[in-house]
């Protein structure tokens, strides 16, 4: 008791309270000067990063040290704003959408995904799998600052990159949600053009960013199959292809980019257009209620009615509103692909010493 006394009355000392306050300003302040000068500071910050992996490279030479800076670089700065555009657009479609009986139970769930501690157990868990994996594949390379170095970089670009493609599975599973529930939609507003209505322009907003996360991530992976299959032929690496490390990594690769990525384009593409059928049925519904000025209750009117209807209908949601932006958009995920399909599958069988030619 006598000990908690004495630190009360310490507390209560004017010195403690003096530096108690320049402490908590000096914080504040300092966390003034972040906000304020945040994308200076990133730019020294990452200028002195870079000058320091240049003067350790000069004195510790690492192996295609600039193709490495390139790729990794690329892939990071991708991945960063990809995901900043993603937060972005996905929480403005959950706010316009919040009202909605399918997206109720969607919102939820997504939004406790994002905070599960698994987003950030697998980022680690693939960093550490793919950096001590690689170290040991490595035979030729030494610890030096210049590997710690190019690790650090490899481990923040492989953490932001699997942080995106978390989010990449989780907009997957919220648009099968929304696809799957039997809920209607409510408060649907009139059709006056042949544009959707401000009300329900969510709809073009999710399929777009779905297109988008596609046409981003497919390249990412490309990149990243480009520098792993880089750095496992060069002979200066020398890569032990017979260890069991190096299957593990490239089924990894595998798995997760060449079959993952096409499943998930494809199954995004699918839902979405039952989210589209789903709110034709709604509008439907809605406007069955709703008689036309000059429909009655001939079966002639009605039937002209419903043509109407679906008239209007056609002008929103056209079943062939493809045009050449849509056909350029999956010709490129297709053949990004089919790239990375043909990459991952030459990269192994040359570390059997099997050749195109020996398979023709």
């Amino acid at each position: 008791m006598k000990i908690f006394k004495k630190i009360k009355q310490f507390r209560n000392l004017p010195n403690y309270i003096k530096t108690k306050k320049i402490v908590a300003n000096f914080y504040k302040n300092l966390k003034n000067i972040i906000i304020k000068y945040k994308i200076r500071l990133f730019i020294i910050f990452f200028a002195i990063f870079f000058l320091c992996g240049n003067i350790f490279n000069f004195i510790w030479n690492f192996p295609y040290f600039y193709y490495f800076i390139i790729l990794f670089h690329i892939i990071g700065f991708g991945a960063y704003w990809s995901e900043k555009i993603f937060i972005k657009k996905i929480n403005n479609i959950l706010a316009d959408t919040s009202y909605q009986p399918p997206f109720q139970k969607a919102h939820v769930n997504f939004l406790l995904k994002n905070k599960h501690f698994i987003n950030y157990l697998i980022p680690i868990v693939i960093v550490l799998v793919f950096g001590v994996g690689g170290c040991i594949l490595y035979r030729n390379i030494q610890i030096t600052p210049t590997l710690i170095w190019v690790l650090l970089v490899f481990s923040g670009v492989v953490y932001i990159s699997i942080k995106g493609y978390l989010q990449y599975i989780y907009l997957l599973l919220f648009v099968l949600e929304v696809a799957i529930s039997k809920e209607k939609y409510i408060n649907l507003p009139e059709i006056m053009s042949a544009e959707l209505p401000r009300e329900i322009n969510w709809k073009k907003r999710l399929n777009n960013l779905c297109w988008f996360y596609q046409s981003v991530f497919f390249t990412l992976g490309s990149f990243y199959i480009i520098a792993f299959a880089l750095f496992c032929f060069t002979p200066e690496f020398g890569v032990i292809s017979y260890k069991v490390i190096f299957h593990i990594l490239w089924l990894i690769i595998f798995i997760a980019i060449v079959l993952i990525f096409p499943i998930v384009s494809s199954l995004e593409i699918f839902y979405n257009k039952k989210i589209e059928r789903n709110l034709k049925s709604s509008y439907r519904e809605y406007w069955k209620k709703i008689k036309l000025p000059y429909e009655t209750n001939e079966p002639l009117s009605k039937v002209i009615g419903e043509m109407i209807r679906d008239r209007c209908l056609s002008f929103v949601f056209p079943k062939d509103s493809k045009g050449l932006v849509h056909y350029f958009k999956l010709s490129y995920v297709i053949g990004t692909a089919v790239f990375n399909l043909v990459v991952s599958i030459i990269t192994i069988l040359q570390f059997y010493g099997i050749t195109i030619n020996d398979i023709i």
